[in-house]
């Protein structure tokens, strides 16, 4: 902490809404008292022949290191001076404070010290009303019918084959031979040969199907048919160079396995370690339950940030607007290059993508402003509780000592990333709480 008698004089100039100008000025004696401490420093550091350690008289140490000497001083009282001035004027700068361009640094024993530095502060703007907003949410209660349909998928994603002697039925599973009779002139790449030709293949009589309409053709068939048909590729086929083509296929049904679909009794339930049917029914409808309160807590946060949006508009730090604008255009154009863009199409894009990013960066901050001025307001901090949960998730994806993960998150800085995440959830959260909530019922 700096001592009393380091003085100076500051004079703050507002060169836009976010931005401060701070001229300052350190007394003529504070400016002794740095450098006779810059001269005590070095002289503790310094070893010369015919002297004792720190015993150097001033005047050989100032003749022969006046440069260091200079540039040691000027260095801690811009430094000093700039947190006291901070300290006084209770001033929070975003980022570090810059020395003005313009700014000549003159040290002169005897007279004051003048510099001039550039911060950039949070905005300044009215607290938006956030208590008792008007919200509405849909009804996160699950009917028989929603549970049955989804055990029933259930029950589907876990059918048994079994070559039972029945005729082919819808989702059963078929092993055949098939082969397609390719146009004379015509040819295709090998990345076409398992649609064209396929011996003791699988197909399965549902959807996705391998070749377009095989459950139609199939739907009856016992092991030794032969079947000729004509199988169409839709125009939005994967295989583009299938796309939209016809071909003559002759298919020979070798095996006919039948789906069994497992019946909801508590010899099923057993198998996956529940007591009763029951039981899993009631399993399902908690947690069809819990995931449409998931759903509509994202949409009711979504609500709550576009009100706050709406009612607080107020000018960015310039700076940080740049900073931030450019990494989110960094990673928009990375995502192009993930969908297959070439650098010349980007380029081409590079005015829109410099469009989208201004508007995701000044979207993206307001919203830090403001529900950092909320969390200060309603006190909502992030405690160890509420970090451990997401690094044990970590630690259990990545096999790893969750000591280890705290750490490693620490030291590249991440674990900032994640607490600042939970700070904005929990004050939305605590906003929702306070809010008006309607719960809309669904009409069907």
């Amino acid at each position: 902490m700096d001592k009393p008698n380091f003085n100076i004089v500051v004079t703050i100039t507002e060169t836009s809404p976010c931005s401060r100008s701070l001229k300052i000025q350190v007394a003529a004696e504070s400016v002794q008292k740095v450098y006779d401490d810059a001269i005590r420093t070095l002289n503790s550091q310094i070893r010369l022949p015919g002297f004792r350690a720190g015993k150097v008289p001033s005047a050989i140490i100032i003749s022969r290191y006046a440069k260091e000497l200079e540039a040691e001083t000027i260095d801690k009282l811009i430094n000093k001076a700039l947190r006291k001035a901070l300290e006084d004027e209770k001033l929070n700068p975003i980022g570090q404070p810059e020395l003005d361009k313009d700014c000549k640094l003159e040290l002169k024993l005897g007279e004051p010290f003048d510099f001039t530095a550039n911060i950039e502060t949070a905005p300044e703007f009215p607290m938006p009303e956030y208590k008792k907003l008007a919200l509405t949410k849909a009804d996160t209660s699950v009917t028989e019918d929603e549970v049955n349909d989804a055990i029933n998928t259930f029950l589907e994603n876990n059918i048994d084959y079994q070559q039972t002697g029945k005729p082919a039925a819808q989702k059963d599973m078929l092993k055949v031979d098939y082969k397609a009779t390719i146009p004379e002139g015509e040819t295709y790449s090998d990345k076409c040969n398992y649609l064209m030709n396929g011996e003791n293949s699988w197909l399965v009589l549902r959807e996705p199907e391998l070749l377009p309409g095989a459950s139609t053709i199939l739907v009856g068939a016992v092991p030794g048919d032969e079947k000729d048909a004509d199988i169409t590729f839709p125009k939005d086929f994967y295989n583009t160079e299938l796309a939209g083509k016809t071909f003559k296929y002759h298919i020979k049904v070798n095996e006919v396995h039948n789906a069994i679909v497992p019946e909801l009794n508590d010899e099923f339930a057993k198998k996956y370690k529940m007591d009763s049917a029951q039981q899993i029914k009631d399993n399902f409808k908690k947690n069809m339950e819990a995931r449409k309160e998931q759903v509509e807590a994202e949409k009711l946060r979504t609500q709550v940030m576009d009100t706050l949006l709406a009612a607080a508009d107020f000018p960015l730090p310039d700076k940080l607007l740049a900073s931030e604008t450019a990494r989110i255009k960094e990673q928009l154009v990375n995502r192009e290059k993930q969908h297959g863009k070439k650098d010349d199409e980007i380029t081409a894009m590079s005015a829109d993508l410099d469009k989208q990013a201004d508007t995701q960066a000044r979207t993206s901050l307001r919203r830090e402003f403001i529900i950092t001025k909320i969390a200060k307001e309603e006190k909502v901090d992030v405690t160890f509780n509420d970090l451990l949960p997401v690094v044990s998730d970590i630690a259990q994806r990545e096999k790893k000592n969750i000591k280890q993960v705290f750490k490693a998150l620490q030291d590249n800085h991440q674990m900032e990333v994640i607490g600042s995440s939970i700070m904005f959830t929990k004050t939305l959260d605590k906003i929702i709480s306070l809010a008006d909530v309607t719960v809309v019922k669904d009409e069907k």
